[in-house]
Formats: C-alpha cells, structure tokens, sequence
C-alpha cells in the first residue's frame, strides 16, 4: 500500500511539474518562435496579457463619506422635540452610502517589438477586425514612446475614465516614469471611443528616459476620480 502511494505520489508530482512546463513555455513563446509562425491566440495573447499589457481593475466609492461622522444622534437632533419624544416613531435612517465605481482598463507598451509584430501577424492571418478590436497605436514616432490605455469595461455607476472630451486635459493627466526622470505625455489620440494613445519623449533633460538592460517603467494616470497605475519592465531589445 504505502508503495503504491508512493507511487501516486510521484506521479502527480510529475504531472504537476509537467503542467507547470507547459504553463511556462506558454507563456513565453514569443522567446521560443518568430512572431511569423505565432498563431492567433497567441498574438492576441501577446496584446491582451503579457510583459507590455496590463489589465487593471478599479473599484472604489464614487463619492467619500467618512465613517463615523454621521450617526443616528446627529440624525435625531435634526427632528423637533416632539418626534424625537415619540416611542412609536421609526428608528432615524442615515444616508444611503454612494455606490462604488468599478470599471477595467488594458494599459498596453505599445513600443516593443513583440506588440507591433503581433499585430502585424494578426493582419496577415486575415484578423484585422480582431487587431482593430484591441485598438492599436494609430503611430509610433521615433521619438516618442506610446501608451495605450484600452477600456474593457467602463465605469458601473458613473462617469468613466475618459469621458472628458478634451484631449488635451487627457494628455496632462498621464505621466511616464523611469528611474531616470518622470515626463508628462506630449500627445494623447483616441481610437474611437474605447481607447486612449498617450505619446511621450524618450528623453529627459537631454538623457535617455530608457537605458540599455531592464528597465523598470511606470504608467500613471490621475484625476480626482482615479489613479491608474501600470508598470512594465522592459528590455532594450524590446523597445523600437
């Protein structure tokens, strides 16, 4: 018996470190193949989640109430004294809370190699609807780096992260940060309604933003309402 368990032991083991391989080379077939024998999924997967795309959740209120600063006493001062006597009278009812706002974003280094080839095998594999769909760089100037923030699911109540219909209030709200500096986004354009480009320089101060080796790169979009944040680390290799 305990050699047969043994036995079934060793074999799930196995099994487990088999999975985990596979698992493994799955994920990083952009290092075994050229992107020309990529099949769809996988270019699709290089585009959608992979070391250049993130996908982030938001939830949070939509409106802040801290707790504690309004209670069923400060509820009950406001009625006149003869309500507040009443046995029979409901309990006070405090303010409904705000609902939260939830909402899914695909940030995307659109500056790597892998991401431009993928799309392009998506071209050549007749999927265009489907590389239209994950909303590509419209560009890729040479001195720019490109960030493209996709909405997957927008904002459940309320306004989403891009419904300001200016542009140029987009662009100041994005930032690009290396271990060299931090820049502002020069350009931001849109892909119809679900995406954003931001366009950044690719120096700072005179210097590189990016050096050889990898780099750490941070993607950071605020306003009043969110703080969505992305990093990505990125080899020199990777970067065109």
């Amino acid at each position: 018996m305990r050699e047969r368990a043994w036995a079934c032991l060793l074999l799930a083991v196995a099994t487990l470190w088999v999975f985990a391989g596979a698992a493994a080379g799955a994920e990083e077939f952009w290092k075994k193949k050229p992107a020309s024998e990529w099949t769809a999924k996988e270019a699709l997967t290089v585009v959608q989640d992979s070391p250049w795309a993130k996908e982030l959740n938001i939830v949070h209120p939509r409106q802040v109430v801290s707790v504690g600063t309004i209670g069923p006493a400060d509820v009950e001062s406001t009625l006149p004294p003869e309500a507040q006597r009443d046995p029979n009278r409901e309990p006070p009812r405090l303010p409904p809370h705000q609902p939260l706002t939830r909402a899914s974003y695909l940030v995307r280094w659109e500056s790597a190699g892998p991401v431009e080839d993928a799309f392009a095998r998506l071209e050549e594999l007749g999927e265009r609807k489907k590389a239209l769909t994950e909303a590509p760089a419209p560009r890729l100037p040479e001195n720019r780096y490109v960030v493209t923030v996709r909405i997957l699911e927008p904002a459940e109540p309320g306004p989403d992260l891009f419904d300001d219909p200016s542009l140029d209030t987009l662009r100041k709200r994005a930032r690009l940060k290396t271990r060299h500096g931090e820049v502002a986004a020069a350009e931001a354009e849109r892909s119809g309604t679900a995406a954003v480009h931001f366009f950044f320089h690719r120096d700072f101060s005179g210097k590189p933003l990016l050096e050889g080796g990898r780099e750490r790169v941070e993607f950071h979009f605020r306003d009043e309402r969110f703080n969505l944040e992305a990093e990505f680390e990125i080899r020199k290799d990777d970067v065109r």
